[in-house]
């Protein structure tokens, strides 16, 4: 695993992942580009694209990297202005996404995942954080589509009301300034889970960026499920594990840079103290049985909201 020092771009190769492509969109000179990656994601995905067909904001292009798995609902998915892209194979997200960011002509690269409905507003939200504040990156807020406990158990998905600085840790609702993509090589396609939260760190540590110009901007708003079983949270938080404790190899500082985002209560999460409280619990229990079935023996993330990946 690499140490902690500034390593060539990811992009260099992303153009060569690249089988085929059909350009559906409308716009020649978009100010914002939507990215959605997709594998697999059939129906949930048709429903993410036809929120994006009802967006306030119109001047923006979708820029769909496909991942595979969606054959089946390829006609549907030429119904709405896209740019297609479909890979080699499945390359996971954070080289498609930055297969996105090559492709991208906004100004502005909104992330967002194939099975995130986004609210009406989502896009001009973005397009409005990144016009009025002092900012290169922001994370959104996600509210779920399903009431259930492994919904409930993700604090990460809402940091309230207020914007405040946070690392990115919301890879499906999140955007920043293309040329700060580009200056800092796009996404490490090693990652799977925490792949913003490396991001964040490398613009702040290598790049320069002030960290209070990532921010946590709670505006734009998708709706979207962490996970559906307790199988599959088990399946998530083992993968996220795994993909700390290289996180914390590659960047031995890592875990203190995350800290200095919580220095107090106004960074604590958004849930009242009893509703947190019952959280935590339900949490840990839940964490304490996957625990119990895993002999991997590495060294976990912290609980708080502010690194918990996807």
């Amino acid at each position: 695993m690499p140490t902690d020092s500034p390593r060539a771009s990811h992009l260099e190769s992303a153009e060569q992942d690249i089988q085929s492509v059909v350009d559906l969109t409308r716009n020649p000179q978009p100010t914002v580009s939507v990215v959605v990656v997709s594998y697999c994601g059939n129906e949930e995905l048709i429903s993410c694209l036809m929120a994006l067909d009802h967006q306030t904001y119109g001047d923006f292009e979708i820029i769909l990297v496909d991942n595979g798995g969606n054959e089946a609902v390829q006609a549907r998915v030429h119904e709405h202005p896209v740019r297609h892209v479909r890979l080699t194979g499945n390359l996971g997200p954070s080289a498609a996404r930055n297969v996105g960011i090559q492709s991208a002509k906004g100004q502005v690269v909104v992330f967002l995942d194939d099975d995130l409905i986004a609210a009406p507003d989502l896009v001009e939200a973005h397009v409005r954080a990144h016009d009025e504040l002092d900012i290169v990156a922001l994370r959104g807020k996600c509210l779920p589509k399903t009431r259930t406990i492994c919904n409930y158990l993700q604090f990460h998905y809402d940091l309230g009301t207020q914007v405040r600085p946070a690392v990115m840790n919301l890879e499906g609702n999140s955007s920043y300034s293309r040329d700060v993509l580009l200056r800092a090589g796009g996404f490490d396609p090693h990652f799977f889970g925490h792949e913003e939260l490396e991001l964040t760190y490398r613009l702040v540590t290598h790049h320069g960026i002030d960290r209070s110009s990532i921010v946590y901007y709670p505006g734009a708003v998708g709706y979207h499920d962490y996970c559906h079983s307790i199988r599959q949270y088990a399946q998530k938080r083992s993968r996220h594990d795994q993909m700390w404790g290289d996180l914390v190899q590659m960047h031995p500082g890592l875990e203190d840079f995350v800290a200095g985002y919580r220095p107090g209560s106004s960074l604590r999460p958004w849930r009242s103290l009893p509703r947190r409280m019952c959280g935590l619990a339900m949490r840990t229990a839940v964490n304490s049985v996957i625990d119990l079935a895993s002999s991997s023996g590495r060294r976990r993330p912290p609980s708080d909201g502010d690194n918990s990946g996807h």
